[in-house]
C-alpha cells in the first residue's frame, strides 16, 4: 500500500474498505501506464522512430525481396502491453469484438457504396 499510496496517505488508506483500496490501486496502475505510453509516443517521435527497431536478416530464407531492413516489432509490442494496461476497458473481448464488427460494417459500406455510386 505504500508503494501505491505513499507514506503521507497510508494511514487515511488504510481505513478505506478494501474494494476502494483495491480500485484506487488499479486506477493508479492505469495512469502509471499511460503516462509511460505518452512518454513512449513522445520518445518515438523525437528519435524518429529509431528506437525500438530490429534488424531484419536480408539473407534469410523467410523473408521476401520487398520486406524492410528493420522492423519496429519489440516496439510495437511495448506498446501494445501499455496500451492494455491503461485501457482495459478496450481492450475486453466484448469491446475487440463490437470493434472488428464496426470496422466490417464501414469496409462493407464503403464497398457497396463506392458500387453504388
Amino acid at each position: 500500500m505504500i508503494r501505491e499510496f505513499g507514506p503521507a496517505l497510508y494511514a487515511e488508506v488504510m481505513t478505506w474498505p478494501r474494494r476502494l483500496i483495491l480500485r484506487a490501486a488499479q486506477i493508479g496502475r492505469e495512469r502509471e501506464a499511460q503516462a509511460r505510453l505518452d512518454r513512449l509516443a513522445d520518445l518515438k517521435l523525437a528519435a524518429g522512430l529509431k528506437l525500438g527497431q530490429e534488424y531484419v536478416d536480408p539473407k534469410a530464407k523467410s523473408r521476401k525481396p520487398d520486406d524492410p531492413y528493420y522492423t519496429l516489432k519489440p516496439l510495437e509490442q511495448i506498446e501494445a502491453a501499455l496500451d492494455r494496461a491503461a485501457r482495459p476497458w478496450v481492450h475486453t473481448p466484448e469491446a475487440v469484438q463490437a470493434r472488428l464488427d464496426w470496422e466490417q460494417d464501414q469496409a462493407y459500406a464503403r464497398l457497396f457504396g463506392a458500387l453504388q455510386a
